[in-house]
């Protein structure tokens, strides 16, 4: 069976997420870099992050990156997230018992 989060395009249209809400229930977080990134850089450098859920069990003693919550929140509104990491939060969410309207941030009227 295949990886349903392997998805590497962005073909969905991805709601935007309610950032606060994610965090504060842990269906994701945003951590230091994980092991996989080969960038060197500082490791208070805010650029330099993994975003993480439940669904990355190997991710569950990878410390916390409060300083980078901003520079996530701002990438995650322009459509950063691949289709795979963005259903992984989804589905994350949803197995916390969150509904929709907690997931996601309500569409400003145009």
């Amino acid at each position: 069976m295949a990886n349903k989060y392997n998805a590497t395009t962005h073909k969905i249209k991805q709601k935007e997420l309610n950032v606060p809400n994610l965090l504060r229930t842990k269906a994701l977080r945003i951590t230091e870099p994980g092991p996989g990134v080969k960038e060197k850089s500082s490791p208070k450098d805010p650029k330099q992050f993994s975003v993480v859920t439940p669904k990355n069990p190997q991710a569950k003693t990878w410390k916390d990156k409060p300083a980078s919550v901003a520079t996530a929140t701002r990438l995650f509104k322009k459509g950063w997230l691949d289709d795979g990491k963005y259903k992984q939060i989804v589905d994350s969410a949803r197995a916390k018992g969150m509904a929709d309207s907690e997931i996601f941030k309500k569409a400003r009227p145009k």
